[in-house]
């Protein structure tokens, strides 16, 4: 299961990068959720526009999406489909996400993260996120990933 950090530092080129193309390389069957890629492209367009919330809402709103926001969202395109990354359902279940939230002081999309892979009985989950990293039996790699 692969998080939007991983994304984010992938396709916004960060000190993380490396780590990232690491990642990316070793995956045998990369997955992720909407809720990671709807995080993804929301922080995509903020760091586009420089802004985010209702004023981010507001430009593109009265501009439209630039250039840069098309080209944004087809390089996302692009790369899922490049390398293979499917989307998996999340559960659709409230009292599942909520016992992952207070089993592991997790915030609803991280818990949302965790919940899937339960359902999907995925064992690993790529983030540089160390929320993460207090998970019991769930192999994490991030940075020192190599």
């Amino acid at each position: 299961m692969i998080d939007a950090n991983v994304f984010l530092s992938y396709l916004f080129p960060s000190d993380k990068l490396e780590a990232a193309k690491r990642i990316f390389r070793s995956a045998d069957d990369p997955v992720t959720i909407l809720d990671v890629l709807e995080e993804v492209v929301y922080v995509g367009l903020s760091l586009n526009h420089g802004s985010k919330g209702f004023k981010l809402k507001g430009e593109i709103m009265k501009n439209g999406f630039s250039e840069m926001d098309r080209q944004f969202l087809s390089n996302l395109r692009a790369f899922l489909d490049e390398l293979g990354i499917r989307l998996l359902e999340t559960p659709n279940d409230l009292e599942a996400i909520l016992d992952v939230m207070a089993e592991n002081l997790l915030l609803p999309s991280d818990a949302l993260i965790v919940a899937s892979c339960r359902h999907h009985r995925i064992k690993c989950i790529a983030t540089f996120d160390s929320d993460f990293k207090r998970l019991k039996n769930f192999e994490i790699i991030g940075e020192e990933s190599g």
